[in-house]
């Protein structure tokens, strides 16, 4: 848990989020750029709550190259919440296959990221609104394959 008005930038990396959970709350930041989470196990997942500033850009190269958050298979289904009144950059690619995603921010989310790509099992947006930009070309974050420009029409379900 990042609080208490804490700064953390973090480096350059992948981090491993396992049977745990990733919460930023009480006015603090977590920034990084070229950094990706991976959950893994029974209970992980990632809430930025209401008073938190989030900024962070998916690795560059790598085995996560384009990929900001990662639920592997082991992770049972989940809830992930982004309720931060600035998480104005996430660029990357979002990766929840069994979870729900709940945005319910005031503010937009992911406005400021040259592109967002969400793979969800269910996606919640409620009194916010959640932007997934598509200029590919402006950012050397990779867009990983399948996904974005590579993968054909956009479908949302429901």
């Amino acid at each position: 848990i990042i609080r208490n008005n804490a700064v953390v930038t973090l480096n350059p990396g992948v981090y491993v989020i396992k049977t745990g959970a990733l919460v930023v709350t009480n006015g603090s930041t977590l920034k990084g750029a070229d950094v990706g989470f991976y959950f893994t196990g029974n209970g992980a997942f990632m809430q930025f709550q209401a008073t938190s500033t989030i900024d962070l850009s998916a690795p560059r190269a790598g085995p996560m190259a384009g990929i900001l958050l990662w639920e592997s298979n082991d992770v049972p289904v989940g809830l992930h919440i982004i309720a931060s009144t600035q998480a104005r950059n996430l660029l990357g690619t979002i990766y929840l296959p069994k979870s729900l995603l709940e945005i319910s921010s005031p503010n937009p989310v992911a406005d400021q990221s040259a592109y967002t790509i969400v793979v969800a099992a269910v996606i919640s947006v409620k009194n916010s609104s959640l932007v997934l930009n598509t200029n590919y070309g402006a950012t050397d974050v990779p867009v990983p394959s399948g996904v974005g420009r590579t993968a054909g029409n956009v479908v949302l379900d429901r």
